[in-house]
């Protein structure tokens, strides 16, 4: 990023006729950048994922490591079992918390420690027949589990302060009927309960319908919320509230009443898209670069806007400036008031994008960009 640039006009787009509050430049510094192997010849690559102020990415062909924010130093290295950074699914199915760093797979997860970079492989033990979509899901001590088998599907937990080898707890069980499908997906958990979307499509009608599941502390409901199977996409939970999405509708349900707060027809198509909730408000945008602020407590559309460029969107990273992902060969920042093209890049970007406290980080298939804000 060599020189600041207004970008005109006519690419900002803005709700409402409302100028930006603050005009929003392209560029921002390059402050560092490393080779995801030490040969920088290409790879599918892992990361980066932020863990305070440092970053967890790839550091050569079959390890992964965890790099300084500021200077790029490596910690340390952690050599994975063979293949796992070929399989894309690794590099989708993690878990960053406070002490570790979870990498869910078929048949075992793998718990490393940040601050030492000491990992233990740790084997679900799951029967015979059965198998995992890997979408692993960590809260506290306990690691939420999807599982599935020919006629059922489950969701399973693990205690780790009780057991240091996974031992499970069946919080919920579905029996498939004739040619039915399920996925459970978008776990979301707080002190004192969890929820969960179940997805089932019906291959003979070719129909599909979602419930969430709701543990309080009361009692487990199930609650059909979507004639559709849904979008995969995690459930958000703030402030007593919990915000579901199907491919025509967004739901917020209360915790407390366990009703239904509101329902909102999605303005516009529903394709695979992004959400992520900010303090300005919730904010939705789908492969076409379509966006939407929602105000979370009413679900009144505040603002809608269009990202222009032909795209994927896959994350939504929300940070202190805003909101961050990867869009036309570059990472878009966005905000209340607008959005920009924060750093143009010259080569097609992953979309996975780290935000840290002071800066962002990004990657193609070869280096790792740590840039300014």
């Amino acid at each position: 990023m060599k020189s600041l640039v207004i970008l005109p006009a006519s690419l900002l787009c803005i709700w409402a006729c409302q100028p930006l509050t603050n005009p929003l430049a392209d560029s921002a510094p390059l402050i560092w950048q490393q080779p995801l192997k030490p040969d920088s010849l290409p790879c599918i690559g892992f990361g980066p994922y932020a863990w305070e102020k440092h970053l967890w990415v790839q550091v050569d062909s079959n390890a992964i490591g965890l790099r300084h924010g500021e200077t790029g130093q490596l910690f340390w290295s952690y050599t994975l079992p063979s293949g796992w950074l070929n399989d894309s699914w690794v590099l989708e199915e993690i878990a960053v918390t406070q002490d570790a760093l979870w990498l869910f797979h078929e048949k075992e997860a793998i718990r490393i420690d940040p601050y030492t970079g000491q990992g233990e492989v740790l084997p679900y033990g799951l029967s015979h027949g059965t198998w995992t979509t890997r979408l692993g899901y960590v809260f506290q001590q306990y690691v939420y589990l999807p599982t599935y088998s020919v006629d059922h599907v489950w969701l399973l937990r693990w205690n780790t302060q009780d057991a240091p080898l996974p031992q499970w707890d069946t919080l919920y069980s579905y029996l498939l009927g004739a040619q039915e499908y399920a996925l459970i997906d978008g776990t979301s958990a707080w002190v004192n309960g969890w929820a969960a979307n179940l997805r089932l499509w019906d291959a003979p009608t070719q129909t599909g319908r979602s419930s969430l599941l709701l543990q309080t502390a009361d009692s487990l409901q199930v609650k059909p919320y979507a004639e559709d199977d849904g979008t995969g996409l995690p459930l958000i939970q703030w402030n007593g509230l919990l915000f579901a999405a199907g491919r025509h509708n967004l739901y917020a349900f209360q915790l407390n009443g366990d009703s239904l707060l509101w329902k909102l027809p999605l303005p516009f198509a529903w394709a695979v898209p992004g959400w992520a909730l900010l303090p300005e408000g919730l904010y939705m945008l789908n492969h076409m670069g379509e966006g939407a602020w929602i105000d979370p407590l009413s679900g009144q559309i505040l603002q809608q806007f269009q990202l222009t460029g032909i795209s994927w969107i896959d994350r939504l990273r929300p940070g202190p400036l805003g909101l961050y992902l990867s869009w036309d060969r570059g990472l878009v920042q966005v905000s209340h008031g607008g959005w920009r093209k924060s750093h143009s890049m010259p080569t097609a970007l992953e979309p996975y994008v780290a935000v840290l406290p002071n800066g962002i980080a990004c990657r193609d298939r070869r280096f790792l960009y740590r840039l300014g804000p």
